[in-house]
C-alpha cells in the first residue's frame, strides 16, 4: 500500500506538532547508503541530488575505521609495550561506546564540547609527554568519529523523510509491507 502525498503532509504535520514521532533506524540507513543502495539510481528515483552528502558520511565512515587503529599506534608510541594494553582497553571502550552512539536522538554538541577540552587541555595542560597528549586527543577524535557517523546519517535521513515525498513513500511502503 502507497503512502498518498495528502497523507505524507498529515504524518509531516502531525510530527511538526508532537502527535506523531518518527523513529529513524540509524544503522541500518547507514548500511544502506554506505554498502547496498546505488546512490545515483536513489537521486534519480527520488529526483533529488544526493551523492555529495554520500560522499561526506564514506568520508566520516573511512575515519571510522581508521581512527581506531591509529589510536592503537599512538599507544604504542606513547607506551611503548604497555601501549599494547592500552590499545586494547581504548578498542574495548570504543566497542562500548559504538554500541550506544546509534541509538536514541542524535546530539553532536556533547561530544564536540569533550573533543574541545581534549584539545585545549593537551595544548595549554601539558603535564604528560607529547604523545600521551596526541594518544588522548586521537581516542576522543575515534569517540567524536562514532558519534558523528551517526548524527550525519540521521540528520541527512530526516532531512529527506521531511523534505522529499518519494524517498519517504519508498520507505513508507516497505515498513507497510514488513508487518
Amino acid at each position: 500500500m502507497e503512502i498518498s502525498e495528502e497523507e505524507y503532509r498529515r504524518i509531516l504535520s502531525r510530527q511538526k506538532s508532537g502527535d506523531l514521532t518518527v523513529f529513524i533506524y540509524t544503522s541500518g540507513f547507514r548500511r544502506l547508503l554506505l554498502e547496498k543502495i546505488d546512490t545515483g539510481k536513489l537521486s534519480r528515483a527520488i529526483d533529488q541530488p544526493i551523492e555529495s552528502h554520500v560522499s561526506i558520511l564514506r568520508a566520516i565512515w573511512f575515519l571510522d575505521m581508521l581512527m581506531p587503529l591509529v589510536t592503537a599506534v599512538l599507544a604504542v608510541v606513547a607506551f611503548s609495550w604497555w601501549g599494547i594494553l592500552g590499545g586494547l582497553l581504548a578498542f574495548a571502550a570504543r566497542g562500548v561506546y559504538k554500541t550506544h552512539a546509534s541509538r536514541g536522538e542524535q546530539h553532536i554538541l556533547p561530544m564536540t564540547l569533550f573533543l574541545l577540552t581534549a584539545v585545549a587541555l593537551a595544548t595549554f595542560l601539558p603535564l604528560l609527554d607529547i604523545w600521551s597528549r596526541i594518544l588522548i586527543v586521537s581516542f576522543v577524535f575515534m569517540l567524536f568519529i562514532d558519534r558523528l557517523l551517526y548524527f550525519f546519517t540521521s540528520k541527512f535521513v530526516f532531512d529527506l523523510i521531511n523534505s522529499n515525498y518519494k524517498f519517504f513513500s519508498m520507505f513508507y511502503t516497505k515498513l507497510q509491507s514488513n508487518r
